[in-house]
Order: structure tokens, then sequence, then C-alpha cells
């Protein structure tokens, strides 16, 4: 659980922080999605 929560924090911290970079926002945007639906299956 503590790993979703850590993945949704970096991707929603770097996301825009990193939007000029193509690829660092694709990243964290992976990362936040990723780490929602972890957290989804595991409160599920």
């Amino acid at each position: 659980m503590l790993i979703g929560l850590i993945l949704v924090v970096f991707g929603v911290l770097f996301s825009p922080f990193f939007y000029g970079h193509g690829f660092l926002a694709i990243l964290g945007g992976l990362c936040a999605g990723f780490g929602v639906s972890y957290l989804l299956w595991r409160t599920r």
C-alpha cells in the first residue's frame, strides 16, 4: 500500500514539474496511474 502511495505522489509531483520534458512527464504519469490502480487493487 505504501508503494502505491509513493508512486501516486511521485507521479503527481513530477508530471507538472517535467512538463517540458516529454519522456519524464510520461514516466510520472505512468507512475501515478500505476499507483492509483495498485491502491484500488489493494483496498478492494
